[in-house]
């Protein structure tokens, strides 16, 4: 018998609970990871470096990253009134919006 096993049979949480705990465990866990894949500070300082060459594109690249931030700003909001659903819908669209932005 191995630790999770042990878990499931001692298990004194109810189950509405636990799986209300695991879903926010996964998306805050795909959050941290999509977080390191686009929003570090190294890329976000090399994307708005390389957009410098004229004030539209630095400007339009400002506006971009600060609607990618109010996104996830809404992922955590969304999570933090334990709100799955929509959290997972903010989420996918950061993703969306990381992969044409970033």
């Amino acid at each position: 018998m191995n630790e999770y096993d042990a878990e499931y049979l001692a298990d004194e949480e109810p189950i509405e609970q636990k799986r209300k705990r695991l879903q926010g465990e996964l998306v805050n866990g795909a959050l941290d990871k999509l977080e390191n894949a686009y929003l570090t500070r190294e890329k976000m300082y090399k994307k708005i470096l390389a957009s410098k060459r004229s004030a539209f594109s630095l400007t339009a690249t400002i506006d971009r990253l600060d609607l990618v931030d109010a996104v996830r700003e809404n992922v955590k909001t969304s999570l933090m009134f334990k709100n799955y659903r929509r959290a997972t819908w903010y989420l996918r669209l950061l993703e969306q919006l990381c992969r044409r932005s970033l």
